[in-house]
C-alpha cells in the first residue's frame, strides 16, 4: 500500500532556502543536488514504508499520523 505524503508550502519554502544557501552562499551546488536527491528518496520511502520512520510525538493535528525523518542536520515531520 502506498501512503500519502504531504509537503506543506512552509516545508517547500524551507527546503528552497536551504538549497539556495548551499548554492549561493556556500557555492556547493553538488551538496544541494545531493540534499535534494536524499530528500526525494526519503519522501519515496515515506510513501512506501512509513513505519521505518519514527512516529512523531508532536501533536499537530491528530487527524493523521506524522512520522519524522532526518535530512542532513534537519528534522522533517
Amino acid at each position: 500500500m502506498v501512503y500519502s505524503v504531504v509537503a506543506t508550502d512552509a516545508a517547500a519554502c524551507d527546503l528552497d532556502s536551504i538549497l539556495n544557501y548551499l548554492v549561493e552562499q556556500l557555492h556547493t551546488p553538488k551538496a544541494a543536488v545531493d540534499l535534494m536527491t536524499e530528500y526525494n528518496e526519503i519522501l519515496d520511502n515515506l510513501e512506501r514504508y512509513p513505519y521505518m520512520f519514527e512516529e512523531s510525538r508532536i501533536s499537530v493535528r491528530r487527524k493523521a499520523t506524522y512520522h519524522k525523518f532526518l535530512l542532513g542536520k534537519y528534522v522533517g515531520l
